[in-house]
């Protein structure tokens, strides 16, 4: 999977990028054969006028999740439904699976409050291992249930998950954290994808017609996550 550009807002949602980008996409499937996505911000996604053009949806996924400090693990969990529902009317709309390009949530009290902060502007920050957990928690409990969600990259982790002085303590790496369980029960999970072949993996080639242009891609029945509930291990357990 390639992306062909990352939160180019002024761009990518003007009148220039109907001519520009994507101009731009077809240079590169000239010479790529791969899926191709573009990196939208969160709140910008709507707006993006070549989302015809690419194969899957992205999204830098720093939604928040509640509007207030203090949110209860709940409340995040119904926050994170709330996006759950807001993707999926995108991919609706463009028939299209959606994956988030980045989605990550600092080590501090209410991350999920305004997840895009950046840690190395704050001082004296309490860590807080278990609102990271949570938040990571609330945003996947929204999509993992949901065969148009192609997967997720985590903002962020380096090359060595063991070098800390890189960011903060309280900065988004998750290595060694309660988060980590978190984002690695996901991965092991089984999620509503799984079990079929949906036309995403197929290096670009839609199961009908070509990518970007007449794309086909199947539905299935999935329960609505309820909130609070566990994501369930793949395998099962005993």
């Amino acid at each position: 999977m390639l992306s062909v550009g990352v939160e180019l807002r002024s761009w990518a949602t003007s009148a220039r990028a109907t001519d520009e980008l994507r101009a731009v996409i077809k240079d590169v499937r000239a010479r790529y054969k791969g899926i191709l996505t573009y990196s939208a911000n969160w709140d910008d996604v709507d707006d993006t006028v070549i989302l015809r053009e690419v194969d899957a949806i992205g999204i830098n996924a720093f939604y928040p999740l509640a509007d207030h400090p203090g949110a209860s693990p709940k409340e995040l969990l119904e926050g994170g439904l709330r996006v759950g529902s807001k993707v999926r009317a995108l991919a609706d709309a463009w028939q299209k699976p959606v994956l988030f390009t980045e989605v990550g949530y600092t080590t501090r009290p209410d991350p999920a409050v305004r997840p895009w902060e950046w840690p190395d502007d704050m001082k004296n920050v309490v860590v807080d291992e278990v609102a990271q957990h949570d938040a990571y928690r609330a945003i996947l409990g929204g999509v993992v249930g949901e065969p148009w969600f192609a997967g997720f990259f985590v903002w962020r982790m380096f090359s060595d998950p063991s070098d800390s002085s890189q960011e903060a303590a309280w900065g988004f790496p998750f290595h060694g954290k309660l988060a980590e369980h978190t984002v690695r029960e996901a991965f092991a999970s089984r999620w509503a994808g799984d079990g079929f072949r949906p036309p995403w993996v197929s290096l670009g080639l839609a199961s009908k017609g070509w990518p970007g242009l007449t794309w086909s891609y199947p539905r299935l029945s999935w329960p609505t996550p309820v909130a609070g509930s566990k994501v369930a291990t793949y395998p099962a357990g005993p």
